[in-house]
């Protein structure tokens, strides 16, 4: 039977449809990327890349282990790079000049309007050695990952010249993926996406109905009920949305209120970063080779106030169905695995 379910935190409308799993080929295959050898994240071929912004290194360098995560410039960027932010014309001394100065020169017509697309797109390289997995990064690298999100939050935050950033990453070609070799990545706008405007916006909107956070409000009866839960750490929760897009899709948030990704303590990173882990692998012994995108939803950078109805969370997305005319056409997802079924299949 087929339902129609509301996402309490955006309000967007999913159909839960089981008959569904049950067509030919419902579920993609994604064949890993194969290795040509000459992977230019690897380690001894450093001169691939752009210079490193930051490098951390292990508490031992070797000649085999010299860093354990380096971040460079995307050498293919969706932006570009930002004054006070990389390397950018000296002229520009804040986005929103820029962008009136552009829009004025680019603009012909009322009904079309355009800007520079100014901003900053990095590239975080998760291991020296050929790792496709996070499952096979040591914990100790595993923790440093998490940690270096927030740095580089911290970066762009203090930079002051943006609105926006999100860490994001692409596993396998399905979700985007060109390479193999484990990397995440951090692009910064100088406006909020529109998937977080609405969560931002539907989330304010209920604190001023409720006096809560709907977030806070979602993990207790998430909790309460627990049919939906799929891991649990002592200081976070993960679970499979009630109106969720896709199969299997899972939200990982501190228990604890909080607005900001990078006001988290190391040692609640270093937990996070062991459950994210651990979640990974149970999707992957789900379903071997699944593609998968997860990306950290945090308050924008240019906010400097505390919000007491926004809550950073990651959300971590299979790709194991293609999105085809309807979900094009109508902005609704069609899910056939429920998310009680996944869940129930993840904690096993």
């Amino acid at each position: 039977m087929s339902e129609v379910r509301h996402d309490p935190v955006t309000g967007r409308q999913v159909i839960i449809a089981q008959d569904r799993a049950n067509r030919p080929h419902a579920f993609v295959s994604d064949p890993p990327l194969l290795d040509d050898g000459d992977c230019p994240f690897c380690v001894g071929r450093e001169s691939n890349t752009p210079r490193a912004i930051a490098e951390y290194a292990p508490p031992r360098p070797s000649a085999a282990e010299p860093w354990w995560i380096r971040v460079v410039p995307n050498k293919y960027p969706a932006v570009r790079e930002l004054n006070g932010v990389a390397a950018a014309s000296p002229t520009c001394t804040s986005t929103a000049k820029v962008n009136e100065i552009d829009r004025r020169r680019i603009n012909g017509h009322a009904f079309f309007t355009a800007e520079a697309a100014l901003g900053s797109h990095e590239v975080i390289i998760e291991s020296p050695r050929h790792v496709v997995s996070v499952t096979e990064l040591d914990e100790s690298v595993m923790r440093t990952l998490f940690h270096v999100y927030r740095d580089r939050l911290t970066s762009l935050r203090t930079a002051g010249q943006l609105a926006y950033a999100m860490a994001f990453k692409n596993v396998r070609p399905a979700a985007g993926a060109s390479l193999a070799h484990s990397h995440s990545q951090l692009l910064a706008t100088p406006f909020v996406p529109p998937q977080v405007e609405l969560e931002l916006s539907h989330s304010q909107a209920y604190f001023a109905d409720h006096g809560q956070c709907v977030f806070c409000e979602l993990l207790r009866s998430e909790c309460r009920g627990g049919v939906r839960i799929v891991a649990e750490s002592a200081n976070f929760v993960a679970w499979c949305p009630f109106a969720s897009r896709c199969p299997y899709e899972v939200w990982i948030a501190p228990k604890q209120h909080a607005c900001r990704y990078e006001s988290t303590d190391s040692a609640r990173l270093d937990d996070l970063a062991a459950l994210v882990q651990q979640l990974v692998g149970r999707l992957e012994a789900v379903h071997p080779q699944a593609a998968y995108n997860y990306l950290l939803h945090t308050a924008p950078i240019n906010e400097s106030r505390e919000l007491p109805h926004y809550h950073w969370h990651i959300e971590l997305l299979p790709r194991l169905i293609k999105f085809a005319g309807f979900e094009w056409g109508s902005g609704c997802y069609i899910n056939p695995i429920p998310p009680e079924t996944a869940a129930e299949q993840l904690r096993a």
